[in-house]
């Protein structure tokens, strides 16, 4: 071949190999910066030009932005200075340093910046792949100037150095952790020995980017990771193995009693509202952990797993907690996992629908409205409540089809009752916080009740005083008045179970309260229960607002409250819920009864 040709082919080789490099680079390490050897910035990393805040730096010189004194950066013979300078040119904060590596690619122009957030403290003492990482770089150069196998097995070493550590926080990631677990039973400091590992889930980290930002998010995850890397030992692995999740690794013999102590220092630490560019905020995390005796038997995927599930249970509080795991959390993971799907396939084949439970007005005789619960109809178990599938459907995000279900097939029934004559009957729907928050949820009820011709009017929205705890969400307070406007009813349910009762029927257009079971059982024998619900009563009709009671179950405890003034009823002592088919019988018998309704 002559010459001239082997010439052109080996610059396409060399030029195809950087490419390669570059792209990796770029998708696997977004703090990046390439620059050609005149000092001319040629790319940059997307979270690279976010940190420098400025307009692209593409076609400027190195000098002018990161230089620090009159000196010209001398990119030829020193790069490890260049990258030196850019560091001492940006801290983003006083607790996190920027580390620069630089990889020089020899074709023959362009150099590649590389640099990670890590914490100051433990320059000197970097993770197990922070080492490898840095052992790779730090030779400063990789010659890229034809395809040989050993230039493609730097390639492929930098490649996966960098697919095993997380590009924000410069902790290493979920593969390498996995990698790290595996490693241990091969260790001879820990082939004889324990090892234990907590599993960290900042629960409303969701919360926080949507209320502070991404940026502010961001600055917690890095704030975390430092922490973290202040509490472990040499020998100890911190990951980020999640969005808003971290693993911390403990070498050695660990007690219940230890690692509780060890947990709660943690939760105390990381539990303290963060001060991030005058905004405070707020912490909530949970933290399941397990202890293996002994490490030479591990198995890494097993090991997490039983961590996770730890972790879950850890999440169901409402506060800062710690849940050791133990073999009994495997089964019950396993049992609700299998209940998971047997909820999937009910959805599937159509084994949801509601139940109706009748509300009345005793002073009218009437028939006013049906609440719509939500039930199973198991092929095994029988007709199955909420109770039996609501927390797995939860955890699952599987409520919302659920809900999508109840609120289809109830509007489909108060069509077809219309149809049977029952024209101002009014379906009462329970609505969740999740779905307050879809921001397109009030306009998708509205297409639902126009396509089965409904008036808003007759379907009444409960919702959960406990769900407007947070009513200073001002997206909250307007979809709720979205609602009210396309004419739904609102019901606040429950009433009296949550907090600040008051403010929320000044601040909501409230149409009904329902007053909660709780003040009405047993109301006939309890002069004290008497007078509380008599005060509730009272101030719902003085804010025009009409009281309906829920679980009215005896006649005696009707005529109480009718003599309280509340004559709108729903409860065992009326009816139980039923199938929609039911619904026009059971009023046509309710009214042939008229006063001896009482099932009592």
């Amino acid at each position: 071949m002559p010459s001239h040709h082997r010439s052109v082919r080996r610059r396409a080789d060399t030029t195809r190999l950087l490419t390669m490099t570059r792209e990796t680079l770029s998708s696997l390490m977004p703090t990046h910066l390439a620059f050609d050897m005149n000092g001319t910035i040629t790319g940059i990393g997307p979270e690279l030009s976010v940190l420098l805040g400025s307009t692209s730096p593409i076609g400027q010189q190195l000098d002018r932005l990161f230089s620090t004194t009159s000196q010209p950066m001398d990119i030829r013979s020193d790069l490890p200075g260049v990258a030196r300078r850019m560091v001492l040119r940006y801290q983003p904060d006083p607790r996190i340093a920027l580390r620069a590596v630089a990889v020089r690619l020899w074709e023959p122009h362009e150099t590649v910046l590389v640099t990670a957030l890590i914490n100051r403290e433990h320059l000197g003492e970097p993770s197990e792949p922070d080492q490898t990482l840095r052992r790779f770089l730090t030779n400063q150069t990789v010659l890229l100037s034809t395809p040989t196998q050993s230039d493609t097995t730097a390639s492929r070493e930098l490649t996966r150095s960098l697919q095993r550590l997380d590009t924000l926080t410069g902790l290493p990631n979920r593969l390498a952790l996995t990698e790290f677990l595996t490693g241990l039973g091969a260790s001879a400091d820990t082939a004889d020995n324990g090892v234990a590992m907590l599993w960290i889930d900042l629960t409303r980290f969701r919360d926080t980017n949507e209320r502070f930002g991404y940026h502010i998010g961001d600055r917690v995850l890095c704030s975390v990771a430092i922490i973290l890397r202040n509490e472990m030992r040499r020998g100890d692995m911190v990951a980020r193995v999640g969005g808003d999740r971290f693993a911390l690794v403990m070498r050695g013999a660990f007690s219940p009693v230890r690692l509780h102590e060890i947990a709660d220092r943690l939760l105390s630490r990381l539990g303290e509202p963060q001060e991030i560019r005058d905004e405070i905020i707020p912490m909530r995390l949970a933290m399941g952990g397990i202890i293996e005796r002994n490490a030479s038997q591990i198995d890494p995927h097993r090991v997490i797993m039983d961590c996770v599930i730890a972790l879950n249970e850890a999440r169901q509080s409402d506060g800062n907690k710690f849940i050791l795991f133990e073999p009994a959390l495997r089964r019950q993971f396993e049992q609700l996992n299998q209940l998971s799907g047997e909820i999937k396939l009910g959805l599937s084949t159509d084994q949801f629908e509601p139940w109706f439970q009748p509300q009345i007005d005793v002073k009218t005789m009437q028939v006013i409205g049906f609440e719509a619960l939500a039930r199973w109809l198991h092929p095994e178990r029988g007709v199955l409540t909420p109770i039996h599938f609501l927390y797995v459907a939860d955890q699952d995000t599987l409520m919302d089809k659920i809900d999508e279900v109840i609120i289809e097939k109830s509007f489909a029934a108060l069509a077809k009752w219309r149809n049977a004559g029952l024209r101002n009957a009014r379906v009462s729907i329970n609505l969740s916080l999740s779905r307050l928050k879809q921001p397109d949820f009030a306009d998708r009820l509205k297409w639902a009740a126009d396509k089965e011709d409904l008036n808003p009017a007759n379907i009444g929205l409960e919702i959960l005083e406990t769900v407007l705890l947070g009513d200073g969400d001002s997206a909250l307070v307007n979809r709720l008045n979205i609602l009210a406007a396309h004419g739904f009813k609102l019901e606040l349910d429950d009433f009296g179970t949550g907090h600040s009762s008051i403010s929320h029927l000044r601040n909501f257009s409230v149409d009904r309260l329902k007053i909660d079971r709780g003040f009405v059982s047993g109301i006939d024998a309890d002069p004290n229960l008497q007078k509380i619900t008599g005060a509730i009563i009272a101030l719902s009709r003085n804010l025009g607002i009409e009281p309906l009671a829920e679980g009215v179950e005896t006649r005696a405890e009707g005529d109480m409250l009718r003599r309280l003034g509340c004559t709108q009823f729903q409860g065992f002592g009326i009816a139980r819920p039923m199938p929609a088919s039911k619904i026009v019988d059971w009023v046509a018998e309710f009214t042939a009864k008229s006063e001896n309704f009482w099932l009592d």
